[in-house]
């Protein structure tokens, strides 16, 4: 399995690509994946798929996907490169569920299966623009107060050109 050490190796001695050029290979790629796979967005109606093929060929592009672009470090300008059997590997040795905080704020978030919701867990995630400095403090308790949240998560754009 991939330790934490040896994708930061990777972020610093991986190929070298200008972003641009990595934003561009995101769209080819997921084009080339999407006939490759036969993907079909399902209908309006279907707010669950379950069509068993689609699920298993959508898995099975995501996989591709990672293996055949990696994944672009834009601190290094380099892309991380993955085996097929490191991203298995990787996926089967993922908790089936994480606690996050500590004492009362403590929130296990569970694993979900398709065949329903088994822990419900409500992320805010409110932070994705730019606020005034002096709200900084405000905000995040704000957010929190909304009943029913059970974690914050995001980052805070100091300015949006």
């Amino acid at each position: 399995m991939l330790s934490l050490l040896d994708i930061a190796e990777r972020a610093w001695t991986g190929p070298r690509m200008d972003e641009m050029e990595w934003n561009m290979s995101l769209f080819h790629k997921v084009q080339e994946l999407v006939k490759r796979h036969n993907l079909k967005a399902p209908s309006a109606e279907e707010v669950v798929v379950r069509d068993n093929v689609l699920v298993d060929a959508v898995w099975q592009a995501g996989i591709d996907f990672l293996v055949e672009n990696g994944v672009y470090c834009l601190t290094t300008r380099r892309i991380i490169k993955l085996t097929e059997d490191e991203v298995k590997d990787t996926i089967r040795a993922m908790p089936s569920q994480v606690t996050i905080g500590e004492g009362t704020n403590a929130v296990t978030v569970k694993k979900r299966d398709i065949d329903g919701d088994r822990c419900h867990v409500v992320c805010c995630g409110g932070f994705h623009s730019p606020y005034r400095e002096d709200l900084a403090n405000i905000l995040p308790k704000a957010f929190m107060e909304i009943p029913g949240n059970d974690f914050m998560e995001g980052f805070t754009f100091r300015v949006v050109d």
